[in-house]
């Protein structure tokens, strides 16, 4: 009863805090279209393919067990190469493993016939991937990008200086 009451909870977390990654990614993109329509060409704005940090969390991903089998076993399945396979399916798979988007991987095992509920059901999964999105979050939250569009406005002329004097062309 514990351990089912525990699982409920994370579950309940994890659902709560891709939500709230969501609404923090929205807002960093807007943040970010106002960073770069004010800034413009005054300074370097080019964009990396991936960061550093989204490198991190990617790694991250790899490295944890339940996600490697999951996505392991729903890829024996669902490549290309494989009867039955799909190359859509494939890089949908990779894309919701990614996204940590639960119910499209389960949809995707539902399609295919494949059983994740062990995989999807251990603690250790959820709370990996509730530290993933806090991660997330963490760094949408903290970018420099951020502090210029919520800083106060008697404030943001002093950041602005800032970031001129650091990253002028």
């Amino acid at each position: 009863m514990k351990d089912e009451l525990y699982l409920k909870k994370i579950r309940a977390e994890f659902e709560y805090l891709k939500v709230e990654e969501q609404y923090q990614k929205k807002i960093f993109d807007k943040a970010i279209d106002e960073f770069d329509e004010y800034f413009g060409e005054k300074i370097n704005t080019s964009k990396p393919t991936a960061t550093k940090q989204e490198k991190k969390w990617k790694q991250k991903k790899n490295k944890i067990k339940s996600v490697d089998k999951l996505y392991k076993k729903l890829a024996r399945k669902i490549h290309p190469d494989k009867k039955g396979g799909s190359k859509e399916d494939f890089q949908k798979l990779q894309e919701v493993i990614e996204d940590s988007n639960i119910e499209e991987v389960l949809e995707l095992a539902d399609d295919y016939g494949v059983d994740v509920s062990g995989e999807i059901e251990q603690g250790d999964f959820y709370i990996t991937m509730i530290d993933t999105l806090n991660s997330k979050i963490k760094y949408y939250q903290q970018s420099l990008v951020m502090q210029w569009y919520t800083v106060d406005t008697g404030q943001k002329d002093a950041l602005k200086d800032y970031i001129m004097s650091t990253f002028r062309k």
